[in-house]
């Protein structure tokens, strides 16, 4: 049996810092100042980002053909949402989403909604610093449950999307679109 879907979120979909980017001041300290290319969603004092999920509910389908390769590109600083997913594998179960990344550099935030098999919608909100390399990111949770990992993903103007591994066997390919 695999994980569940807000496990998988949990475990391998991460961001940071909701808008704000991370200096390093002449004497070694980090602050955390607003920047003016990204959108700000502070968080509360003791809290994860106050980022909110939009969009439409998007239903995860399903292929049992060969997933995609990833293939890197620039990724572009903004608000995205999910517009389409696909599980890679054996068969998942029902399942119907709402996601919204804030990306901001390194610095990432999610809002995500799932809802498993008609079930009540589960919210999870996560920060994280991310690392682009080649066609891989690398993620490490500052705020939510803890945890790293890394994910494939491809990205073009307006456009990214994220290969999330985490389910076993498959593989998730989330599409998302700036807004």
């Amino acid at each position: 049996m695999g994980l569940t879907r807000g496990a998988c979120i949990a475990a391998a979909l991460l961001v940071s810092c909701g808008g704000r980017a991370q200096v390093v001041t002449d004497g070694g300290t980090e602050a955390e100042v607003p920047s003016a290319s990204c959108p700000a969603a502070a968080a509360p004092a003791g809290s994860c980002s106050a980022l909110v999920v939009s969009g439409e509910p998007v239903v995860v389908g399903a292929s049992s053909g060969p997933a995609p390769t990833p293939s890197g590109g620039t990724i572009e600083d903004g608000t995205y949402v999910l517009m389409a997913s696909t599980f890679y594998g054996e068969a998942a179960p029902s399942e119907e989403d709402r996601i919204t990344w804030l990306v901001c550099g390194s610095a990432w935030a999610t809002a995500q909604e799932t809802r498993l098999d008609g079930g009540s919608p589960q919210l999870l909100l996560l920060d994280a610093t991310v690392t682009a390399s080649g066609t891989s990111l690398g993620v490490d949770v500052t705020c939510g449950p803890r945890s790293s990992t890394t994910f494939g993903f491809d990205a073009s103007p307006g456009m990214l999307r994220l290969y999330v591994t985490g389910y076993a066997p498959g593989l998730r390919v989330d599409t998302l679109v700036r807004m």
